[in-house]
């Protein structure tokens, strides 16, 4: 798996057509360069990618007059600014240069998470 595919799939962008951004496309290949680019790392990337989709999305507001229904996307934005602040007190662990994930194994709804 490339890097550019490794930071699409952890920003949930690696389905043609079914994007993360509010308008559901996907980034382009010349974006998730300048993620890496800027962000240096997996890591760096993914948390770059997570603060821009949170920007993305604090702008995004919806509104239908014909139903009356309206959709306000700050949750939506705080949601991936959490993820980017996640990511970056927890770096992506590494086996050589491909992402490790590491399986939470929970008991119950009282027992903390064991690794």
């Amino acid at each position: 798996m490339t890097l550019t595919e490794q930071v699409k799939f952890f920003l949930g962008d690696s389905i043609a057509d079914r994007g993360p951004r509010p308008d559901g496309i996907n980034y382009s290949a010349d974006e998730i360069a300048e993620f890496i680019s800027q962000g240096v790392t997996l890591t760096g990337a993914v948390i770059v990618g997570f603060m821009q989709l949170s920007s993305e999305w604090a702008s995004f507001a919806l509104s239908s007059q014909e139903t009356g229904l309206s959709f306000d996307a700050k949750e939506t934005a705080k949601g991936y600014r959490d993820l980017a602040l996640f990511y970056q007190n927890n770096p992506i662990p590494l086996i050589g240069n491909k992402p490790r994930t590491i399986p939470l194994a929970i008991q119950d709804a009282y027992s903390t998470p064991s690794i």
